[in-house]
C-alpha cells in the first residue's frame, strides 16, 4: 500500500513469532481486546470512512466477529477478502465449522473475494468440477455483483486465477515455477487491492496482480530453499507498483 501511494490504518489482527509455515508450532499473540480499544480509538479519531478495505488471514474466532462488526458498523466502499482457512485439501490449524460459519458472514459484506480452489470448495460444500459454475454459485449465495477470483488455477505446465468477465470465464497465468513459495495468495490480494484503488480496472488490476506475484514467484525461485520460508522477494514487484503509481499519476495531471 505504500508503494502504492496509499494511506493506510493497519490493523493486526494476530502476533506471530515467524510465519506460520515453514518453522514449526508459532508463538501467537492474540489481539482481542486491543483490537477493540484500537477501534474506539479510530472512531474517536474520525477514522470512519475508508475507500477499500482489505481482509487477509485471521485466525481466531473471536477477533474475525470483531473484524466483521467493525466493517457492518463503517463505511466501507470496497471490501476485498481473501478468505484465509487452508490450501492443498486441508484447513489451517485452528480453523473449523465455527470460523468457516463466521467466514461465511463477512463474505457477505465483501465486494471482491479472493479464494484459492480449496477455500473456494469449502465454501460451497462441495468439489469444485466446473469453476466457471462454481463461481456463479458463490456469487449467487453472497452477492451478484461481487468479483470473483479464484487463484491457483492449474492449466497444463501453468498456474494462475480465473475470473468471470460479462459472464465468460477469463484465465491469467504463467509457467509453474517448481517449489513451494509462501505468501504468493497474500501478495495477490495486497496487489489488487492497490491496483484497484489506484483506477485500474478489475480487468487490469487481476492480470497486473497475477504478473506481479509471478514476478515475486521467479525473484524467490532463484534463493536457496533454506531462504524461500522468510517470505516472498518483493523488490521487483514494489518498483513495477511505484513507476504504475507514478505513469497513473501523471495520466490524471495531464487529463485534469
Amino acid at each position: 500500500m505504500a508503494a502504492f501511494d496509499l494511506p493506510i490504518a493497519a490493523m493486526p489482527t494476530q502476533l506471530f513469532s515467524t510465519q506460520t509455515e515453514g518453522f514449526g508450532p508459532v508463538a501467537a499473540l492474540k489481539l482481542g481486546n486491543w483490537q477493540q480499544q484500537a477501534f474506539n480509538h479510530w472512531d474517536s479519531a474520525g477514522l470512519t470512512k475508508f475507500s477499500a478495505g482489505l481482509v487477509g488471514y485471521v485466525g481466531d474466532q473471536a477477533t474475525i466477529n470483531g473484524v466483521i462488526k467493525f466493517i457492518v458498523q463503517h463505511q466501507i466502499d470496497q471490501l476485498i477478502v481473501d478468505p484465509v482457512m487452508g490450501d492443498q485439501g486441508q484447513y489451517y490449524p485452528g480453523i473449523g465449522n465455527e470460523y468457516l460459519t463466521s467466514m461465511n458472514h463477512l463474505l457477505a459484506q465483501a465486494d471482491v473475494m479472493t479464494p484459492n480452489v480449496f477455500e473456494l470448495s469449502v465454501l460451497l460444500g462441495e468439489p469444485i468440477i466446473d469453476i466457471k459454475q462454481s463461481i456463479k454459485q458463490i456469487k449467487q449465495r453472497f452477492n451478484h455483483n461481487m468479483q470473483v477470483v479464484v487463484t491457483g488455477i492449474n492449466k497444463g505446465q501453468q498456474v494462475g486465477v480465473a475470473y468471470l468477465d460479462n459472464n465468460e470465464l477469463k484465465w491469467t497465468g504463467n509457467d509453474r515455477i517448481i517449489g513451494h513459495f509462501y505468501g504468493t495468495g497474500d501478495l495477490f490480494a495486497a496487489l489488487l487491492t492497490g491496483y484497484l484503488q489506484s483506477g485500474a480496472t478489475f480487468t487490469e488490476a487481476v492480470q497486473l496482480s497475477q504478473s506481479g506475484t509471478y514476478h515475486a514467484v521467479m525473484d524467490t525461485a532463484q534463493q536457496p530453499s533454506s531462504h524461500r520460508k522468510f517470505g516472498m522477494s518483493l523488490p521487483r514487484v514494489m518498483q513495477e507498483v511505484i513507476e504504475f503509481t507514478k505513469n497513473r499519476k501523471e495520466v490524471d495531471q495531464y487529463e485534469s
